[in-house]
Formats: structure tokens, sequence, C-alpha cells
């Protein structure tokens, strides 16, 4: 499985899983954001080339903002607004694709030339 399609996987695993909190499956949620963080890791370690390196760094943002937002949806008091959901869905998202932003301009792929 190439590393875009491990990219692209997480951000969707991760989107899932502030939806699948908004809606109420908590462990459903949970579930779907381990998932994204065990497939994004693989994608991060196929990207950097290095402990400080541009892939290794947005990798790892993403990674943490995945379990962020799955969180942050899975334990609020109360039902959040639709908007809210979104905006908390749209940022592990946006980490993910700013990581396969890294990958293409890297020279490792042939996508982005």
């Amino acid at each position: 499985m190439s590393v875009m399609t491990k990219i692209v996987m997480a951000a969707v695993l991760a989107a899932g899983a502030v939806a699948l909190g908004t809606f109420g499956a908590g462990i459903a949620s949970w579930i779907a954001a381990g998932a994204a963080v065990a497939i994004g890791t693989v994608a991060t370690a196929q990207v950097s080339r290095g402990p400080n390196s541009a892939g290794f760094l947005v990798g790892i943002a993403a990674c943490t903002m995945t379990l962020f937002a799955a969180s942050a949806v899975s334990m609020a008091g109360a039902p959040l607004p639709m908007p809210v959901a979104a905006q908390l869905a749209a940022a592990p998202v946006l980490s993910w694709m700013a990581l396969a932003i890294v990958y293409g301009r890297s020279g490792s792929s042939g996508a982005l030339r």
C-alpha cells in the first residue's frame, strides 16, 4: 500500500472518529481514532527521514490532533452543534493533508511534480 493511500486512510478515519463521537458512539470513535493514529504512524515513519525532519514533525502533529479532536468530541458534556464538530474534524484532516504535501514535495513520490 502506498504512503499516500495510508495518509488518506488516516484522514478519513480521523474525520470518521469525530463524526462518530458527535453522534454518541464513543467507543467506535476511539477505535477509529486509534486506527487513524496507527496507520498515520506507519505513514509518518515512511515519510520522515529523521527525528527533526518536516515529515516527522507534521506526522506527529497530525496524530496528536487526531487524538485531541476525538477526545474533545467524545468527552463533551453536551452534544456539539454540527458546525463545531465540522471544525473539529477539519483540523486533523488538514494536518494529514499537510503531511501529504510534505511527502509530495520531498521528492520521494511522483505526486505534486
